[in-house]
C-alpha cells in the first residue's frame, strides 16, 4: 500500500518539477501548520537527485499563503541558531519563503527573516535527514505549510546524540510510526525522547496509573522491564511497568533527544518507510 501511494505521487512530483529521475519511490507531501507558534517538524525525504547526498532548504518549498511564517533552527540549549553573514552581520536561522517575482536578487525561495528585502538567498543551506526544527506560525496562516519532496529513503536513518542537551531530531519519514519502531543503541539508558507543545513546554498525557506524565521516553531492554516488553517507557515510569511503544509519531512529526555527557555518540534509528 505505501509503495503503491509512493509510486501514485511520483506523477505529480514530475508535474510539479520538485524530482528528477530516481530509482527510489518518490513522493512528496505538505505538512501544515496547525498552530500560530512553533510547529515542530523535520523534512521526510531524501534527494532524487543522485549527485547530491543531502537536502537543502531550497528542495523545500512553502504553499502559496505561506508569507509571514518562518522556518526556525534551534541550539542544544533551545535558543535560536545564529550565523554570520557577510552583508547582514550576525542573523538568527530564521527563514521566511519569498516568490521569485518578489526578490531583490530575483531568486525566490528561503531568506533570512532580516534580510527584509529578499536580496541574499539562503537555498543552499543544508537540512540533514533527522535534523528537526520548527515552523513559527501566524494566526492568518494556520493550514499554510511546508511542502516536502525526494525520494523515500531506502535505509534507516541513524540520529546521533552530539550534545548532553537537546538534539533536535524528528520522524524523518513519509508516513506514521510508533515509539516502537524507533530503536536505540545499547548504551542508550538515561538519554530521552521528548515532545513538545506548540508553547514550547513538554507534552503531557494522562495516564491511569501514573498520573499526569510528561512525555518523556527512555528506552529499556526488555529483561530488565517490570512488564518484560522492553522499548520505549515515561521517564517518569521508574520500574518500567507500562510500555508505551505505540505511542504514534506522525510523519514529519519533531522532537528532541535529552542527551547525557556520557552518552554522546549513541543513537536511535528511524525506519525506512520501504
Amino acid at each position: 500500500m505505501k509503495k503503491l501511494m509512493f509510486a501514485a505521487a511520483a506523477a505529480l512530483c514530475a508535474t510539479a518539477g520538485f524530482c528528477v529521475e530516481s530509482a527510489n519511490i518518490v513522493g512528496y507531501q505538505t505538512k501544515a501548520n496547525a498552530s500560530a507558534q512553533m510547529n515542530w517538524t523535520c523534512n521526510t525525504f531524501v534527494p532524487c537527485d543522485k549527485t547530491k547526498t543531502t537536502m537543502t532548504l531550497g528542495d523545500m518549498k512553502g504553499t502559496d499563503g505561506l508569507i509571514f511564517s518562518a522556518v526556525v533552527f534551534l541550539k542544544p540549549d533551545g535558543r535560536v541558531k545564529t550565523v554570520e553573514h557577510a552583508q547582514l552581520g550576525t542573523v538568527k536561522e530564521k527563514y521566511t519563503y519569498w516568490e521569485a517575482g518578489d526578490t531583490e536578487d530575483g531568486v525566490g525561495g528561503w531568506y533570512f527573516e532580516d534580510d527584509e528585502n529578499a536580496q541574499y538567498n539562503q537555498n543552499s543551506r543544508v537540512i540533514a535527514l533527522g535534523e528537526g526544527y520548527y515552523v513559527q506560525g501566524t494566526a492568518s496562516e494556520i493550514g499554510e505549510g511546508l511542502v516536502f519532496s525526494g525520494a523515500v529513503a531506502n535505509d534507516a536513518t541513524a540520529l546521533e546524540v552530539t550534545s548532553a542537551q537537546m538534539n533536535w531530531f524528528g520522524n524523518c519519514s513519509p508516513v506514521d510510526i510508533t515509539l516502537g519502531d524507533i530503536t536505540a543503541t545499547d548504551g542508550l539508558i538515561f538519554s530521552a525522547i521528548v515532545f513538545l507543545k506548540d508553547d514550547g513546554r513538554v507534552k503531557t498525557v494522562d495516564h491511569a496509573q501514573l498520573g499526569t506524565v510528561k512525555e518523556k521516553y527512555t528506552y529499556w531492554e526488555a529483561g530488565d522491564t517490570e512488564d518484560g516488553a522492553g522499548g520505549w517507557y515515561f521517564e517518569d515510569d521508574e520500574n518500567a511497568e507500562y510500555n508505551q511503544n505505540a505511542r504514534v509519531i506522525a510523519a514529519g512529526e519533531g522532537f528532541y533527544l535529552q542527551g547525557t555527557a556520557s552518552e554522546i555518540g549513541q543513537s536511535i534509528s528511524i525506519p525506512s518507510a520501504l
